[in-house]
């Protein structure tokens, strides 16, 4: 029953090596694509919600975790939030920014550590920047809670090292994220100039 197709297949195999190999990889390939978008959108999607109270919340768990203890961009998603992802993460981005003297002694020579961070967890967690509907909320929110006086504070000493990040992350372009962020590269593109509205950063 078999034996006609798999003398056909052993036949081309022996026939045409390099053309059933070249086939084989573009499967391949075209299977890790797929696999690649899936996890992207996986990634994106449902960690921030877009309604006031749950911009709130969020904001509630990043000041968790205030003093000099993180440094985290406030980014956007679609759907329900995550807390306990944002906790881990600015806690986990926290340890390490100590760690690499980030927050408490600016120097660019001893950051590589948090450098590698900001690498291997934005390529597990892709964030993206907030869209001017959610800055108007977020920035209402940091107006009442006082957050906004203890983030102009922070901002000078944050400012550079942020920049370097961002920098480092889109001179690099791993995931090629320009084609995603071509509503906000111009900003970035620009020096890479961190203004309120562009983008929040916690110490």
């Amino acid at each position: 029953m078999f034996r006609r197709p798999l003398t056909r297949i052993a036949e081309l195999c022996f026939r045409r090596p390099l053309g059933i190999i070249l086939v084989v990889l573009a499967c391949w390939l075209v299977a890790l694509l797929l696999a690649f978008q899936l996890k992207f959108t996986t990634d994106v999607r449902g960690l921030l919600p877009r309604d006031e109270a749950g911009v709130d919340n969020y904001f509630k768990a990043a000041s968790l975790f205030s003093g000099s203890e993180a440094l985290v961009g406030v980014l956007r998603s679609q759907g329900a939030g995550d807390a306990a992802l944002m906790q881990e993460f600015i806690k986990d981005f926290g340890h390490k920014a100590r760690e690499s003297r980030l927050v408490d002694d600016v120097d660019f020579n001893a950051n590589m550590i948090a450098i590698t961070f900001f690498r291997e967890f934005f390529l597990k967690y892709l964030f993206l920047f907030l869209d001017e509907d959610d800055f108007g909320k977020i920035a209402g929110i940091l107006s009442r809670s006082g957050m906004k006086d203890g983030l102009g504070q922070a901002r000078a000493a944050l400012i550079s090292q942020a920049g370097l990040m961002q920098k480092e992350f889109i001179m690099q372009d791993p995931l090629n994220l320009r084609q995603f962020l071509w509503k906000y590269s111009p900003k970035l593109m620009q020096g890479l100039k961190i203004d309120l509205l562009d983008g929040y950063y916690f110490a």
